[in-house]
Formats: structure tokens, sequence, C-alpha cells
């Protein structure tokens, strides 16, 4: 963020106006808690707030928008979405005074007892689904990864039955071309090849994946890949490393709504000085390339583009 506004900062500074608009925002809520299960209200708006409150309510209509994330001035115009499913077991609560234990913990009435087998099922199918989301274009390569983020079952307080229903909840990442229904069949079929009593399985958020048109992004790369050549010294501009276009973005939010996007910036890993020079440096030809020269500072009318930080920028 301090980048962009040094560079908005700069432009003035030099008497250099803009002839179409741009908008710096910087706005909260980028990452967050989810409302999951009984963790809901206000202090549980995840990705509610942010980007998509500014898209809805902040009365901006960009032809471009950037992501001000650190990439090492790579560019990305694609991003992952995600899906959290909840996989739910169901067995018996058997007083333990009159339990009887099976010798194969697999025959337990009690579900946590089957953790075992259906962990290892679904890390299979999660490492065949890793596989085939591999998605690889001109605007990055996203590669989606999947884990199991959390685990509840029985009462601690309330010993005295075991439990009759425990769950995982699998994070699971999706391509920008992958809807949440391909990753939830998949569960559905590794489970069924699982002995257990019931189950099932529920998405419990779920947040797609986009990417810019290639052709209408193109002009925005063009000004991002001039400004990177004249802030390094002649360096063009390459593709970001694929984390950054295997995760969710702010830019996600824009491309989704048909506004080209890209997520770019400095190092995300301890920027010098220098990198955070250079990455203003880049924001401020790109905020000139694409809005033109006007006759002063202030002056407003033709193009416009949009920048935010790890929202829009």
């Amino acid at each position: 963020m301090s980048c962009f506004l040094i560079a908005a900062k700069a432009l003035k500074k030099a008497g250099i106006g803009l002839a179409g608009k741009t908008w710096l925002t910087a706005c909260p809520g980028e990452i967050g808690p989810e409302p999951i299960e009984e963790f809901s209200g206000i202090g549980y708006n995840g990705k509610d707030i942010g980007a998509h409150y500014l898209f809805h309510h902040g009365g901006v209509a960009p032809d471009y928008a950037i992501a001000a994330e650190g990439t090492d001035f790579g560019l990305t115009w694609q991003g992952c979405g995600y899906a959290l499913f909840r996989v739910r077991l169901f067995g018996r609560g058997v007083f333990t005074p009159i339990l009887d234990a099976p010798a194969d913990a697999r025959a337990h009435p009690n579900p946590i007892y089957r953790l075992g087998p259906v962990i290892d099922a679904l890390h299979a199918w999660s490492l065949a689904f890793e596989r085939d989301s591999i998605l690889d274009t001109p605007g990055g390569r996203s590669v989606p990864k999947v884990q199991i983020a959390s685990v509840r079952g029985g009462m601690p307080f309330d010993f005295g039955a075991g439990t009759e229903v425990c769950a995982l909840y699998i994070d699971v990442n999706l391509n920008p071309r992958q809807k949440a229904a391909d990753a939830y069949h998949g569960i559905m079929a590794a489970m069924r090849d699982v002995d257990v009593e019931a189950f099932d399985v529920e998405a419990m958020v779920v947040r797609h994946g986009f990417e810019a048109d290639p052709n209408a992004v193109a002009p925005l790369v063009g000004a991002v890949d001039a400004a990177t050549r004249l802030a390094t010294g002649g360096t063009p501009l390459e593709r970001a490393h694929p984390v950054y276009s295997s995760m969710w973005r702010d830019h996600n939010v824009f491309n989704m709504h048909r506004v080209p996007a890209v997520t770019t910036g400095m190092p995300r890993w301890r920027p010098t000085p220098a990198d955070m020079t250079q990455s203003a440096l880049i924001y401020a030809l790109t905020m000139l390339a694409i809005c033109g020269r006007g006759s002063d500072v202030g002056a407003a009318s033709g193009a416009t583009s949009v920048y935010g930080d790890e929202t829009p920028f």
C-alpha cells in the first residue's frame, strides 16, 4: 500500500497530471475468519468485506485493476478459489461401562475410531485431485492444493458415551476453471470406498477463482511490462511464481466482475528499501501509461484505472 501511495504522491509532486482517473483503495478483510457452523456474525465476515464490499458499494467503474501484493515483481492475471467441505461420520454412542470394544478399530461404533481409514482415503483423493487440477496459461500457473483444516468430534466435558458424530473439514483450492462440485464429487467417491456406518459431505464455504480475458487485460499487462523495463534498466516483466496464481487474491474479485485485473508488486519476503522504491516507480509509470498525461495535476476524463492494495489496487 505504501508503494502505490508514494507512486501517486510522486506524480502529484512532479506536477504530472493524469488524463484519466486512478482510484487508490486500501480495504480490510482480504483474508479473515469465515462464517462456519456456529461461528457467524460480524466477527466472521471473511472476504465478504474488503474488495467485495468496495466493488459493490464503492462507486467505482474501472477499466482495469491491480491488486498490489508482493509477487517478486512478477505478474499474473489468474487466481485460485477455494472451498471448505465438511465430511461428517456417523456412528453410535455407547455407554462406556457396557461397551464391548471390537479388536478392529474400524468396527468400533464410535466414528472417531474410523478417522484413520477416512483420512487415508481423502489423502489419496487429494493427491490425485492436485495432479489433475494444475492449470498452465500465459496468465499464470495455478497449482491447487488440498489439506484437512480441522477436526471436531465429541464433547470433552460430556464423555460417558463416546460420540455419535465427528467431522473433518477439508480446505480445497480450485483453479479458476474448476467448480466446487468437481471436488465435491471426488470426495463423495472417495468416501464411498471407506467402511463407515454413514457419512455426509457438505460445502460450507465456496469462493471460486477467476482469470482475466487475455485480450482484455493485454493493455494493462503491456503497461506494467513497459514500466518494469523502465524501472529496472531493461528487465522484462515475467510471469509470477505459481504460488501467486495458486491462492486467493483480490484481483479475483475484479476478474469475477469483468474488470481485467492482475496482481503484481515487490518481493513478498523481506523487501528492501530499494525494492519498495522500484515498486513505487513501476506503479507510477503504469498509472501514467494507462491513464495518459493530462495538462495538469488533477485533470480527469479519458481512460480509467483502479488501484488498491491487498484488495483492489
